[in-house]
């Protein structure tokens, strides 16, 4: 495994945001999402796919709004905003 960590944030487009969370799963991506990561029952068996593709490449899925307001939240989000403290920040495809 690579030493480089591949993350992708989801956010939006909640009509496709599974089949997005699917796709960034089966490239090795780690996926942070947002609320709500599916919106119907077919969605919701696509998004029970996911889980098990993340725990099988032992890839992260991880639902980013459920924590935006807990306390250890904040020092994460003080210490991101630090200068040099990330790697490139690359923009998202609008597909």
């Amino acid at each position: 495994m690579s030493s480089d960590v591949n993350v992708v944030v989801i956010a939006g487009n909640n009509r496709e945001k599974t089949d997005y969370i699917s796709g960034s799963l089966n490239a090795g991506l780690n996926v942070l999402a947002d609320k709500p990561m599916c919106i119907d029952a077919a969605g919701f068996e696509k998004l029970k796919t996911s889980f098990k593709t993340a725990a099988q490449k032992h890839l992260l899925l991880y639902d980013v709004m459920t924590e935006r307001y807990e306390i250890t939240t904040m020092p994460a989000k003080g210490f991101g905003q630090r200068p040099g403290s990330l790697r490139t920040l690359n923009s998202g495809h609008h597909g």
